[in-house]
């Protein structure tokens, strides 16, 4: 029995958590995880993507991890969030 699916948005959220290699930089946590974001959507041939960092850092207050941006990686605009 086959079996199809149907992407009815042309949406990709990919999520990670800033593990310990760029634990407080998120900077770098966003230029390491974008490639691989654009990846994913382009396999899948999404249109819009999001790139969700969760920043597990001890003590920093959620007003410091919390933002959102606009990013164009390859002529491709991803919606990166952090909390």
């Amino acid at each position: 029995m086959a079996v199809k699916m149907r992407l009815y948005w042309s949406i990709l959220v990919h999520t990670t958590k800033s593990t310990d290699q760029y634990q407080g930089n998120v900077e770098r946590t966003i230029t390491a995880r974008l490639p691989k974001t654009w990846a994913y959507m382009d396999k899948c041939g999404a249109k819009a993507g999001h790139l969700v960092i969760f920043d597990c850092t001890p003590g920093k207050a959620w007003e410091e991890k919390m933002f959102r941006r606009m990013v164009d990686y390859q002529g491709t605009p991803i919606r990166v969030r952090g909390m």
